[in-house]
């Protein structure tokens, strides 16, 4: 097979191929290791909703009112005005956000519309703080073996870049990932580096912020690094 350097992308899609897309210089392959699907879920009629991924927004468009919307990050900010959502960014990190609304302290009801596995406890960090808030499973990461192709890239010898964007994703990679793949990785945050093996650990870069530019950046200055060392430079 081609032995040029591959970034393994595994996030969920569409988050997959739009990442690809900022990468067109790099060769990639996409294994999501996990497939997001929604979960019928009874919202009620919340002041006030809490969105920490772009997979909750359109359970919550599907409102016949307008919540005030707190979003983690710019692009989950960005989907959710797009879907016609009174949305204002949190923060760019759970914690982030939450310390925005404990801080503006909005009135009504709170609810955390979520995944199903969450790293962070939302609610326990507003609760503690004096805010009521509930929250609710509107979206299901069901977890999905690597394919074919990427355990073929993995097995190879070829050096691969592997970006990860959550703790749940990071750990299902390396629980797919034959032991003496050739790895690059690139964790989103401090806490998901903290997931990374320790026989990766002298390879591995964090993004400088939590989000998919900053991301596509430093894969591009790990693929860079990996081609100098193979030059010998």
């Amino acid at each position: 097979m081609d032995k040029q350097l591959t970034v393994l992308i595994t996030r969920p899609q569409p988050g997959a191929d739009a990442f690809a897309a900022m990468l067109p210089d790099l060769k990639t392959v996409i294994s999501p290791t996990m497939v997001i699907k929604p979960v019928p879920a009874d919202l009620g009629a919340p002041d006030v909703v809490i969105l920490t991924s772009g997979h909750a927004i359109a359970t919550v468009a599907a409102l016949d009112h307008q919540p005030l919307c707190y979003c983690v990050g710019t692009a989950t900010t960005e989907k959710a005005q797009a879907a016609g959502l009174l949305a204002r960014l949190g923060g760019e990190t759970a914690q982030d956000t939450a310390a925005r609304v404990l801080a503006d302290k909005p009135k009504g009801s709170i609810l955390y519309a979520r995944g199903r596995h969450v790293s962070f406890d939302m609610v326990g960090a507003l609760t503690s703080g004096g805010l009521l808030a509930r929250e609710l499973v509107v979206y299901d990461q069901i977890a999905q073996g690597l394919l074919p192709q990427a355990l073929e890239v993995l097995k190879s010898g070829v050096d691969v870049v592997v970006p990860l964007f959550s703790v749940r994703s990071a750990a299902l990679f390396f629980k797919g990932c034959p032991a003496d793949a050739k790895l690059r990785v690139v964790a989103m945050s401090p806490s998901i580096a903290q997931t990374v093996p320790r026989q990766h650990a002298d390879r591995l870069s964090i993004s400088p912020n939590p989000d998919a530019k900053s991301m596509a950046d430093t894969v591009r200055k790990a693929a860079f690094f990996v081609k100098r060392l193979e030059q010998g430079q």
